[in-house]
């Protein structure tokens, strides 16, 4: 999410928090009338394993608004978390029909809608704020004897929040052609970014 900070804080200064970027984005449909970002501010780390890659939006014109730049920059975060589900699936590994989303973007409505509509599975929450030490204390539950297996601590410690957000065919199709869009832009600059 760091081009979500940088959006907010060097290139729209004076937007308020993350909840007024979300209600901006929340204006604009799917799609962003066009506009597709990568969020390679830092590099790529998965799947493309690319410490170049280079930030970009791409088919940007006059109608497009600082809410077009938010919400193309929320999408292409979930079209990269895509792009390495697919990854898992073409190497056989399986993947759950539910996304479980936590952290800070777990409490956006707005960008739990666009995980659904994009990886066209559920996705749920999580009562439970800290997850990282949630699951080291699973873990320590488990070399203690409390719980026999992840499952089951995972059953036991887990308290799954009452939302969810299931994908719309209609939305997920629109975005479709964002996402191919997404996934050309690396392949067809990438030698560009060592430069």
């Amino acid at each position: 999410g760091c081009v979500l900070k940088w959006l907010r804080d060097d290139l729209f200064p004076g937007m308020g928090g993350y909840a007024e970027m979300d209600g901006r984005a929340g204006e604009v449909p799917a799609g962003c009338g066009g506009l597709v970002c990568l969020p390679y501010m830092n590099g790529e780390r998965f799947p493309n394993l690319d410490p170049q890659a280079k930030g970009l939006f791409f088919g940007f014109r006059p109608e497009h608004r600082r809410e077009h730049f938010i919400r193309a920059a929320m999408e292409s975060i979930v079209f990269a978390f895509r792009r390495g589900s697919e990854l898992f699936l073409r190497e056989g590994l399986p993947l759950d029909d539910r996304v479980v989303a936590s952290g800070g973007g777990a409490n956006s409505a707005l960008w739990l809608q666009i995980q659904a509509d994009i990886l066209g599975r559920e996705v749920i929450t999580n009562r439970n704020k800290e997850e990282a030490c949630l699951g080291a204390a699973i873990m320590a539950g488990i070399g203690i004897g409390l719980y026999a297996d992840a499952a089951q601590g995972t059953e036991a410690a887990i308290q799954r929040d009452s939302r969810i957000f299931v994908p719309d065919p209609t939305v997920s199709e629109n975005l479709e052609q964002s996402y191919q869009i997404y996934c050309a832009l690396y392949e067809r600059n990438k030698e560009l970014f060592s430069m």
